[in-house]
């Protein structure tokens, strides 16, 4: 378990919000992100970004919305800040 702290800023807020349009959706995803980095963070590690292997890896949450699969990725900085899991930037599929 890490010490660190997840930072998820307000444009990466509002673009999952927007992303997948569902309140609680949007809860239940970034409960995930934190538990997934606090709980098993070295596994996540080992998924680095191909765009920015140096500094980000992959963290990917899956959620069933609206009766539909939806996978989420999260990019994280674990490089910036050594107190620190920056969450720079998410995409959706499915």
């Amino acid at each position: 378990m890490t010490g660190r702290k997840v930072v998820v800023g307000p444009d990466v807020s509002r673009q999952l919000g927007a992303l997948l349009a569902d309140e609680e959706g949007v809860a239940f995803v970034l409960g995930e992100l934190r538990e997934n980095l606090h709980r098993r963070p070295d596994e996540y590690r080992l998924n680095r970004d191909d765009r920015e292997p140096d500094f980000l890896f992959v963290v990917p949450v899956r959620i069933l919305l609206r009766g539909r699969w939806r996978f989420v990725r999260f990019a994280v900085n674990d490089t910036t800040s050594p107190d620190h899991f920056i969450v720079e930037a998410v995409s959706v599929s499915g």
